[in-house]
């Protein structure tokens, strides 16, 4: 609970239902968990927001809470989260610019019936959104008081994925992905992208240069 007053000091909102803590079993669980960046929100709707229904990490580990002041676990299973995000939230994190509120890592992260979106802060609109299954492992997050919050993981696993993309008019549904960018390994299987209107309705909306298209793909392997 420390750890998320020093995000509210740092100008997030942070609301819980409730957190229950098993020393014997080495658990924490958060009930209704959101955390908002209220710092921005005057000039833009979107900010950076977190919600989570449940969420239960376990293995804790005190050292890195007691040198480094960051959450460290094992484990954690994010039930239905939903993820508002800045589109340069994976940019390269810099230690040094700015002072860092607040940090979790976690060695396996599972996060069933997670909702992203995803927005831009000049226009202040969602640009895309994603419904998958996820997983990631040697997951890193952290927040910061004069800037977007930073993800990072070395692996990224999802199935049942739908991929809106707003401004290109266009779904994508993909079966199963999975990421490497340490290994630089990305495997896709089973795509399709379906347009969202019909082809007069999307002639209109996109202009007579706009070309529209139905493709299903297979397996993909990019090395």
């Amino acid at each position: 609970e420390a750890q998320l007053h020093k995000l509210r000091d740092a100008g997030y909102l942070v609301e819980y239902d409730s957190i229950t803590i098993d020393w014997k079993q080495n658990t924490v669980e958060v009930f209704d968990l959101a955390i908002r960046n209220n710092l921005d929100s005057a000039y833009c709707q979107n900010t950076d927001f977190i919600y989570a229904k449940y969420i239960r990490a376990q293995d804790f580990r005190i050292l890195p809470l007691i040198l480094r002041k960051q959450l460290s676990f094992g484990s954690i299973v994010v039930d239905s989260p939903h993820i508002v995000v800045n589109e340069r939230f994976l940019r390269p994190d810099s230690m040094k610019r700015s002072r860092r509120e607040f940090a979790l890592l976690v060695d396996n992260v599972r996060l069933p019936r997670l909702h992203l979106e995803i927005y831009d802060s000049k226009s202040c609109r969602t640009g895309s959104w994603y419904d998958a299954n996820a997983m990631m492992k040697s997951f890193k997050l952290a927040f910061y008081e004069d800037r977007p919050m930073f993800v990072n993981a070395d692996a990224f696993n999802a199935d049942s994925i739908t991929v809106n993309l707003q401004e290109a008019l266009y779904t994508i549904t993909v079966q199963n992905i999975s990421l490497k960018p340490s290994m630089k390994l990305f495997d896709l299987d089973t795509m399709r992208i379906k347009p969202h209107l019909g082809k007069i309705a999307f002639g209109e909306k996109g202009g007579i240069e706009t070309d529209r298209t139905v493709r299903n793909g297979g397996l993909l392997v990019v090395r």
